[in-house]
């Protein structure tokens, strides 16, 4: 990150959705800080770290006091703080005279104390991290990021170290990652660990993190945690540009003093869920609205006019293609593919999460869900937006959270997510996009096909298939590429070839 001179002051403000999502989720938000502020001590005493550092209110700290001896811990007082609302900011607020402050503490015992004091005194940041039990690969990072590059935001160093992280473009990444690991909603005062994370995956980090969830479960705040954790697995944006920081989550969006940046910096967090309450849009982190514009296109209107329905079990095959005949229209078909279609149908041999990089509107996932004998999850991405969005209120109205905009030439997968993965390899050619009246200008050459398999077996579990088809006209068509396709494929092993008749070709690769 290049970062400009200058430093805005600390602020943090928050935007509602909407009147019913504050309505549920405030309450909500100030029960988990109340729990957190429990937590943070409860994890001394129940050993799981040395000591904590915490900030209470001068009117509190007698009574404090009192209830921590009762458990054989001391109450330390180090430092003073002005008062500040914003459950987090990254520098303390200063202490003006003759308006209210509040007093730093450390709560351990006399010799957890006595070490972590000493650490903050001599600002030796491993001592200060050891003392409160943070793991030993984020004090690293919170000593490079923070102390030596003077970072007052980590969000983007995370990036770097997640495994998980994938680079959109250079200033746009996508991480996954467990919820514990989640630190983007800490201006709320919402967060599983008191430490900022080296990574959106930190192993540590999560186990810490379970350790005091356990905590504040045994202390009789499981329905806070259970809160805690359903809004860090919730779909989070991050930006930041000139020194202003927007995170946007499902019911509201925080605006804060970040680093300041000549260019817009974007972290999205893929979340697995989403409430009730949450705003509805096209754009992350948001749901698509379950009802979208209708579109302009001749074809969009036609699949209007002809809804899908239920496929019950006595609709035969010819009159499942027969009531979409109108999409397949959309995918540029004259008459719908039911060879092909049944071609892939025979391959895919296991149940499970079942996902299509280049999946159009989703008929083919549709047929492979409706007539499978196995229960598939489906899911896919598209660069086509508006048959992304025919996916999502005609094809598939019951999980239009399951398809997305993408790009199947830099989308992640997140690693071990799917059972069944299918793809035309073909799409993982530049030179696929560089078409004049639906001809191929060029192939662009060696190595795509190679590094667009192994992103595609990252996302495969265990026991998982990747299914490449490629149609047989394309292949006839593009000699080069057919050569390209089989000399890159052959160091995948096993794979298997199948010449499915005269219309498609599969390479099935089974991990």
């Amino acid at each position: 990150m290049t970062r400009l001179d200058f430093r805005l002051p600390e602020f943090t403000r928050f935007a509602w959705v909407s009147d019913q999502a504050r309505a549920v989720w405030a309450p909500r938000i100030a029960r988990i800080q109340t729990a957190w502020a429990e937590i943070e001590w409860r994890s001394v005493v129940a050993r799981v770290r040395p000591c904590a550092h915490t900030i209470v209110d001068p009117d509190a700290l007698a009574s404090l006091t009192a209830r921590m001896a009762e458990h054989g811990l001391e109450v330390r007082r180090f430092g003073e703080v002005g008062v500040s609302s914003a459950p987090y900011s990254s520098a303390a607020a200063p202490v003006i005279p003759g308006q209210r402050f509040a007093i730093r503490v450390a709560i351990g015992t006399p010799d957890a104390n006595a070490a972590f004091c000493a650490a903050w005194d001599a600002n030796d940041q491993a001592k200060i991290g050891e003392a409160l039990g943070y793991p030993s690969c984020c004090q690293r990072f919170f000593q490079r990021v923070w102390v030596e590059e003077r970072c007052m935001d980590t969000t983007w160093a995370m990036t770097t170290s997640a495994a998980s992280a994938t680079q959109k473009e250079e200033f746009s990444k996508h991480v996954y990652g467990p919820q514990e690991a989640n630190i983007l909603l800490r201006w709320l005062g919402v967060r599983a660990v008191p430490h900022l994370p080296c990574s959106f995956d930190c192993a540590d980090t999560v186990a810490f993190a379970r350790k005091l969830i356990a905590v504040g479960r045994e202390a009789g705040f499981s329905i806070e945690m259970d809160w805690l954790l359903d809004m860090l697995s919730w779909p989070v944006e991050w930006s930041a540009l000139h020194g202003i920081a927007e995170v946007r989550t499902p019911i509201l969006k925080i605006s804060t003093a970040t680093d300041a940046t000549a260019e817009r910096y974007e972290v999205r967090r893929q979340g697995d869920g989403y409430p009730e309450q949450g705003a509805r849009g096209l754009h992350f982190p948001y749901r698509p609205p379950e009802r979208l514009r209708v579109l302009s296109s001749v074809g969009f209107r036609r699949g209007l006019q002809n809804p899908l329905t239920e496929v019950s079990s006595s609709e035969s095959n010819e009159d499942w293609f027969s009531r979409r005949a109108a999409l397949f229209s959309q995918n540029g078909y004259r008459v719908p593919p039911r060879g092909i279609y049944q071609a892939i149908l025979d391959v895919v041999d296991r149940p499970g999460s079942t996902f299509e990089l280049g999946c159009g509107n989703g008929l083919l996932l549709r047929y492979l869900q409706d007539h499978s004998k196995h229960r598939l999850d489906c899911g896919g991405i598209d660069l086509n937006a508006a048959a992304i969005q025919t996916a999502q209120t005609l094809v598939f109205p019951e999980r239009p959270q399951s398809f997305s905009i993408g790009d199947v030439r830099t989308y992640e997968l997140r690693p071990g997510q799917h059972s069944l993965i299918l793809t035309n390899p073909l799409y993982a050619d530049p030179g696929y996009y560089e078409q004049q009246g639906g001809q191929l200008l060029r192939i662009s050459g060696e190595g795509f096909i190679t590094q667009y398999v192994e992103r595609c077996l990252s996302g495969l579990a265990a026991r998982g298939r990747l299914i490449l088809f490629c149609y047989t006209e394309q292949l006839r068509q593009l000699a080069a590429f057919r050569e390209t396709l089989d000399r890159e494929l052959a160091p995948f092993s096993p794979h298997t070839l199948l010449p499915s008749g005269a219309d498609i070709r599969f390479f099935l690769i089974d991990r």
